[in-house]
């Protein structure tokens, strides 16, 4: 919590206490990775980016985070993942949580390698942002439990709030009530399985402004099964395999034999140890995989409408709710690897039960899943920019307007010492002295008159 302390009340909060306590979000460790100046994150993203490359406007810093959350059977575990961040002590940033793509190295993550294009961009132009790694991933060394609705969504959440925590414990680093989520392929799935996670169990602790889901397999039962039942080759054969392996462990179907062939059953689970990129695991796989599953067990899949592996993907399709924030969908319609079909389907069904939701297609000459994700990242990084603020220091009401409501809830604070958060004390410490007190009132009412 900020090192700020109510003169009349003689409170003393403290300043950056890890407690273990192991519920779920508490933090269990930070190590700095990496900082940079303006001027070197302008120097990084010109080279990335080119002509198109974003402003930087601040001094960046990003963290590996470890936090406490539950693994897909609710038993406590660890996992990471990065928060990077712009450094202005006297600006409150909104957080945004970014969802990254499938990965199958253990190590490809932002906890390990710090910096990437997208948390430079975004933090550089005054977001937090936090990239959780998942389970499986990082520090956590199970099977990542890839596109499973409820161990995603409470990896993301439990970050979340470990990201808060992270910064409440740091100096000079504020965040204000805006919560943005973004992300891209598995990370769009990601996306939409966080945003109604948040809104069923951390609807008051984290409210999410508008989140945009991109590219992601929201329809599993429909649109993603069939085109896997089509039998056409499939350019990443690794996506199919993976699902399979973490859906026959996470439901417990029984030996991996019994649905794979003995081929394949033993080789695998191997390849998907963590340390095998993507490429090479697709060496090992057929262009059609379905060809990795038993003929008799295909013939049942196809078949039988009560299958198990029907039936799971139907529990993991994430769709069909009614969110209470917006939701702006992005999907290419060259998408080769995920159909643009789960976005408008997603999107019909979120229209029809009466969500604020918006659409872009993007057209097919831009190319397939891979070339079209720069389109979509910009595309919903522009909407998140549309619907930002950020917030200065003697605006404790958060209302974006320093003045004499701001005064009254400071003299409150002052004379009760209690019913503040955060954000209301980091708000009133005007001279950023650690002290609430005269000075500060002095201080805001100069603020108000210089602006008037």
């Amino acid at each position: 919590m900020k090192n700020i302390k109510l003169v009349t009340a003689g409170i003393i909060l403290s300043f950056f206490t890890l407690l273990s306590s192991q519920e779920n979000g508490d933090l269990a460790e930070v190590e700095l990775l990496s900082s940079m100046s303006q001027q070197q994150a302008q120097f990084q993203l010109n080279a990335i980016f080119g002509s198109v490359a974003p402003t930087a406007e601040y001094d960046i810093s990003v963290y590996r985070i470890e936090y406490h959350t539950i693994d897909p059977l609710g038993e406590p575990t660890v996992a990471s993942g990065s928060i990077a961040f712009p450094q202005d002590p006297q600006t409150a940033f909104p957080i945004l949580s970014y969802q990254h793509g499938t990965e199958v190295l253990r190590d490809d993550v932002s906890s390990v390698y710090g910096f990437d294009a997208i948390n430079m961009w975004l933090s550089a132009t005054g977001f937090i942002t936090v990239s959780p790694d998942y389970l499986g991933l990082g520090i956590s060394e199970m099977l990542h439990p890839y596109i499973i609705n409820i161990p995603t969504a409470t990896a993301v959440a439990h970050f979340l709030i470990a990201s808060k925590t992270f910064c409440d414990d740091m100096d000079d680093l504020q965040y204000n009530d805006q919560l943005f989520l973004m992300g891209y392929s598995e990370g769009g799935y990601a996306t939409m399985a966080a945003h109604k996670y948040l809104e069923d169990n951390y609807a008051g602790e984290l409210p999410v402004t508008l989140s945009t889901p991109m590219a992601g397999p929201y329809d599993l039962s429909g649109v993603t099964l069939e085109t896997i039942l089509s039998g056409t080759e499939y350019d990443q054969p690794y996506y199919v395999a993976y699902i399979l392996l973490a859906y026959i462990e996470h439901y417990q179907m029984g030996e991996l034999n019994e649905f794979l062939t003995d081929y394949y059953a033993s080789l695998l689970p191997g390849l998907f140890d963590g340390t095998h990129p993507s490429w090479q695991i697709n060496s090992y796989l057929p262009s059609t995989p379905l060809d990795i599953l038993r003929p008799e067990v295909l013939d049942e899949l196809i078949n039988d409408d009560n299958h198990i592996f029907r039936t799971v993907m139907e529990q993991n399709d994430i769709y069909d709710w009614h969110p209470e924030s917006p939701i702006y969908l992005y999907h290419g319609l060259g998408d080769e690897l995920v159909p643009p079909e789960n976005s408008q389907i997603a999107y019909d069904v979120l229209i029809a039960n009466g969500a604020e939701t918006y659409l872009q297609l993007f057209p097919a000459s831009l190319g397939g899943h891979g070339e079209v994700a720069i389109f979509c990242i910009m595309a919903a990084s522009v909407a998140i920019y549309d619907n930002s603020h950020f917030n200065f220091q003697g605006d404790i009401n958060s209302d974006l307007v320093i003045d004499v409501l701001d005064i009254v809830l400071m003299v409150q604070f002052i004379l009760s010492s209690d019913g503040f958060d955060s954000y209301e004390l980091w708000a009133s410490d005007i001279n950023s002295d650690g002290i609430i007190d005269v000075l500060d009132i002095v201080q805001i009412i100069n603020v108000i008159l210089y602006e008037e």
